[in-house]
């Protein structure tokens, strides 16, 4: 009876310091040490089929990239330059806690680190803007996680709310 009550004391001492670890800001420390990010590398979205998982979202333009996706990206009549300010933008207002990892200005892909909530894993979100002529382009976004099979849902539901506010902001070319 007195070991079953040490290990109940136990389990509940683990637990209350597991939970006080992984919500306070103090938790955030020990977390995104044992779940690093690893090397990070430019993406070929030409090549995307072949290293795409479970748990990533893909969307890209229509015009031959991407042999394998979630989802097309609209051509907006905006120029690279107006996309990306309005990309910036949105991080400020709807991705704060995202975190640069590795710009390429001249290919204008970017790639960020974003951690969930409780265990501060790491998803990556590599965005990368194409010029569709001189006055209008799109994008391609991989949202994936670094750790795991499965993500709920997460790398697509960001992917579907960052494109719902770049559609909202940018104008979509009509043909």
């Amino acid at each position: 009876m007195r070991a079953v009550s040490w290990v109940i004391t136990a389990a509940v001492l683990a637990f209350v310091v597991f939970v006080i670890v992984g919500v306070t800001p103090l938790g955030r420390e020990p977390f995104s040490a044992l779940f690093k990010v690893g090397e990070v590398g430019k993406i070929d979205f030409t090549q995307m089929s072949s290293i795409r998982g479970p748990a990533a979202w893909l969307v890209c333009p229509g015009y031959g990239m991407c042999t394998a996706l979630d989802d097309r990206t609209p051509i907006y009549d905006n120029d690279v330059a107006s996309i990306k300010r309005t990309w910036d933008k949105m991080l400020k207002e709807q991705e704060p806690e995202m975190q640069l990892l590795l710009a390429d200005d001249a290919l204008h892909q970017y790639t960020y680190v974003v951690r969930s909530g409780f265990f501060q894993l790491p998803d990556l979100v590599t965005v990368q803007i194409f010029a569709n002529g001189e006055t209008r382009g799109s994008v391609a976004i991989f949202s994936r996680s670094v750790y795991g099979a499965g993500d709920f849902g997460s790398n697509s539901r960001r992917v579907i709310r960052i494109m719902d506010y770049l559609d909202e902001i940018l104008s979509l070319y009509k043909r």
